[in-house]
């Protein structure tokens, strides 16, 4: 059941998201498969206004605490490893831009 409740409040943030009426329920939703069955053409067609919005949505689940979701136990040991190394002054604090540059150099 709290399960139900957990996708039933997403479907109504959904609905609120796709439209600017504050009382909107679940019938204000468009097409589900819309939104369920995106692809990256759907996407890229879709207006910026409406990629914002979408944006937003997806940032704010994701903030959000999920009990469902467990973190792997090799999370922690990475994570720790990583803070020890740092303390050690072993690891490099880079701003994004470069750490992204760094990863992309890696990949090729």
């Amino acid at each position: 059941m709290p399960h139900q409740a957990a996708t039933r409040n997403r479907r109504l943030a959904t609905a609120t998201w796709w439209s600017d009426e504050p009382d909107c329920d679940l019938a204000c939703l468009p097409d589900m498969q819309y939104v369920s069955g995106m692809t990256v053409e759907s996407l890229r067609e879709m207006p910026r206004s409406e990629k914002l919005k979408l944006m937003e949505t997806l940032w704010e689940e994701l903030s959000r605490p999920d009990v469902e979701f467990e973190s792997p136990a090799w999370h922690a040991k990475e994570l720790a490893a990583t803070e020890r190394r740092f303390a050690e002054g072993k690891e490099q604090v880079l701003d994004w831009e470069t750490a992204k540059q760094s990863l992309r150099g890696q990949l090729r």
